[in-house]
């Protein structure tokens, strides 16, 4: 059954969610988070987190008999995420969705789920997007980053290089603190025989806080409430017990903003994050810099 692309512009019912010191302890514990401020007397949430309550919004979609969907052949395509506002303990936060876009062409079929977070005091706290691709409709859709500024430069000259180990039930620990339950991510059998993966693989935005992590740390001087944007492209699945690395480059600073590019390989030097782009708030040079 094809998707239906009439269901573009469908909204889902809002919902609640009240952040916890717990539930932003279980997601550093299960993104490797070692900042004591987020796993302490915790104050605020990595940025991140916001993935936990918009994944309410994206089980709508991926749970939607209407968008005729196959489950197995869901994959995540692209994320970009904005961060308005820092998520607190405390905060009671509307979560708002819906379908921006559902589309059927040569590229293949894909629908994006567009979810708004706003904290009880009505200010919008984070805005998600999420492209979802369906496997075997068609050519996996290209990131668009094929401009020269979001390449690896031509004689490398990156501001930071970091790897770090995915351990190997980080898969299970992220779906605990995320709801991010797909079975490509949880059960070997379904990841093997329905979805026809080699096993289970991480969920793309547990990846993705990896790299913001990396990010954070190599250019944001590890101040995480001055990230407020990261965008990326998912190229590979990331296994378990595999090391990635990411590794980026300034593209701009001006007084109010640094635009830091980058991407993610795998230990065997492919791809599995392409395009990343992650914006602070003001002038930041990296840890070496004073």
């Amino acid at each position: 059954m094809a998707i239906n692309t009439r269901l573009a512009g469908k909204v889902y019912p809002p919902t609640s969610y009240l952040v916890t010191t717990q539930g932003i302890r279980a997601f550093a514990g299960a993104t490797n988070e070692t900042d004591p401020v987020f796993s302490g007397d915790t104050q605020l949430a990595p940025p991140l987190f916001a993935v936990v309550p918009a994944q309410t919004a994206l089980g709508f979609a991926l749970s939607d008999e209407e968008l005729g969907i196959n489950l197995a052949r869901v994959v995540m395509r692209q994320a970009d995420h904005c961060f308005h506002k820092p998520i607190c303990p405390g905060d009671t936060l509307r979560v708002e969705g819906c379908l921006e876009r559902v589309e059927a062409g040569d590229a293949g079929e894909t629908f994006t789920v567009a979810t708004t977070l706003t904290n009880q005091r009505q200010v919008v706290v984070a805005e998600m997007r999420s492209l979802m691709f369906l496997r075997g409709s068609g050519p996996r859709p290209r990131a668009e980053g094929t401009r020269p500024d979001r390449r690896p430069p031509a004689a490398p000259d990156y501001a930071f290089s970091t790897a770090q180990v995915i351990d190997p039930d980080q898969p299970h620990r992220y779906a605990e603190a995320s709801g991010d339950r797909h079975p490509a991510h949880t059960d070997p059998a379904f990841a093997r025989s329905v979805a026809g993966l080699p096993g289970v693989t991480l969920q793309g935005n547990c990846t993705l806080a990896f790299a913001s992590r990396a990010v954070v740390d190599g250019v944001g001087r590890g101040e995480h409430a001055r990230l407020q944007r990261v965008s990326a492209w998912f190229s590979k699945p990331v296994v378990p017990g595999d090391t990635i690395t990411t590794r980026g480059w300034l593209r701009s600073s001006s007084p109010g903003s640094t635009v830091c590019a980058f991407e993610t390989l795998n230990s065997r030097g492919s791809p599995v994050l392409l395009d990343g782009v992650a914006e602070f708030v003001g002038v930041l040079h990296g840890p070496a810099d004073d």
